[in-house]
């Protein structure tokens, strides 16, 4: 999602997406907070995926 959000941005830098008065980017008030989101997931899925592949290379308790 940052890749296209990195193309986006650089069409804009470019002003291939605007006529020159891009000053109020209301596009934004959207983009931001879904980056965020997008971002935060994939931290939390992430840190799920470390947690389960640690736990799942612990050996066995041999407690009888």
């Amino acid at each position: 999602m940052w890749f296209l959000y990195a193309v986006y941005e650089y069409a804009h830098y470019r002003r291939w997406l605007c006529s020159g008065e891009c000053d109020i980017r209301l596009d934004l008030l959207l983009l931001y907070p879904f980056l965020l989101v997008v971002s935060l997931v994939g931290v939390a899925v992430a840190l799920r995926a470390l947690l389960y592949a640690e736990h799942q290379s612990r050996p066995p308790d041999r407690r009888n």
